[in-house]
């Protein structure tokens, strides 16, 4: 039984102005009647990937601007036999006690942003720091998850002192996670092969305490080791052209927030299914055969970044960008390399999860 990925974009609208965001921002908000041609406007689509479920995932920019919508709508997605599983995926910086209560009350969890000690990244909207806004709704937001998404930039540094602070509020496993976009000079790229040789040995000497402490940079890279060691190379990067969606405020499809953001690739509109966008898209977001990726050692492996960027201007062919895959390797040797020197709890801790994962 298949499950589509479906992104609901609440809005394109946010609180933050993140310095590497690709969204472009507005003031339009989804509206009820939107939410009421959901079921006809995805039923073709979750036919065509052939899904009988669907993921909601409440997206934006910030989705919980429109909290009439997530309040509206929720028990009812909730209600329905098709839902299997709902989240919002958000800077919480509009979270409030009734807000999370009302979120717990349908199980419906938070997939939260939040950079840390890095929030010169994720500065407001105005311009000025973020970083008491989202220390104010810490004990908020964890009421509802137990990580966050850390987004790794060229900007960012002190690796393991932005952990120690994870850990200093509770967050154990942060979800340390690379911006895959042509942003990255050979420089950065260095000095994130610094700060990942540091970040490895701080993994390794804390496997050996009390507790493990991980991040998405180490977890993510090991996992699909062991993934493409057993199942063999994924068919997809990400959900785009396998089993994702977004579903826009206009009551529009896209392959995701990216592609709608920039106006590309649109699958449905106004009761039209542009089924050969569909059919591109499929065959051509296979890593699987990607020349450039063949002959690379991590080929069975990897699954060569973010979608949207491999694309050329006129979405004629698809390949890896050459500084994300520099990246992807420093993260497979490191992760590798935790898990090697690592202590045996620590080992055991990774095959715990993937045992849950697959």
């Amino acid at each position: 039984m298949r499950t589509i990925i479906i992104e609901l974009a609440l809005t394109d609208s946010c609180n933050l102005g993140c310095k590497y965001c690709y969204s472009h921002h507005s003031t339009h908000y989804m509206e009820s009647l939107d939410v009421q041609k959901f079921e006809e406007a995805i039923g073709p689509i979750m036919e065509y990937y052939n899904c009988s479920k669907y993921h909601i995932s409440y997206f934006g920019g910030e989705p919980l601007l429109n909290w009439k919508i997530i309040e509206s709508s929720l028990p009812e997605f909730k209600a329905s036999p098709k839902c299997s599983s709902i989240v919002v995926i958000s800077n919480g910086l509009a979270l409030s006690q009734k807000k999370v209560d009302f979120l717990k009350r349908y199980n419906c969890g938070l997939s939260w942003s939040f950079d840390g000690l890095w929030s010169s990244n994720r500065p407001l909207a105005n311009g000025s720091s973020s970083f008491e806004a989202y220390e104010a709704i810490i004990p908020l937001a964890l009421q509802l998850t137990t990580s966050c998404k850390v987004m790794v930039s060229p900007n960012s540094k002190d690796f393991v002192k932005n952990l120690e602070y994870f850990e200093s509020i509770g967050i154990k496993h942060p979800d340390f996670s690379l911006v895959r976009d042509n942003i990255w000079t050979q420089g950065s790229i260095a000095r994130f092969k610094d700060e990942m040789r540091d970040l490895t040995d701080y993994i390794i000497k804390r496997s050996f305490s009390s507790e493990i402490i991980t991040t998405g940079l180490h977890t993510l890279y090991i996992l699909d080791t062991f993934a493409g060691s057993k199942f063999g190379k994924r068919n997809h990067g990400c959900f785009v052209g396998s089993n994702g969606i977004t579903y826009t405020y206009d009551n529009k499809i896209y392959p995701c927030e990216r592609f709608r953001s920039n106006d590309k690739f649109c699958l449905y509109d106004s009761k039209e299914y542009n089924y050969n966008a569909l059919k591109i898209l499929k065959d051509m977001s296979n890593p699987s055969d990607f020349e450039k990726c063949k002959k690379c050692e991590l080929y069975k492996y990897c699954n060569a970044g973010c979608t949207y960027s491999q694309f050329d201007n006129n979405f004629e062919k698809q390949e890896p960008l050459d500084c994300v895959c520099e990246l992807l390797k420093i993260c497979y040797v490191e992760a590798l390399r935790a898990y090697r020197d690592g202590s045996k709890a620590y080992r055991d801790f990774i095959h715990f999860r993937f045992s849950n994962a697959s």
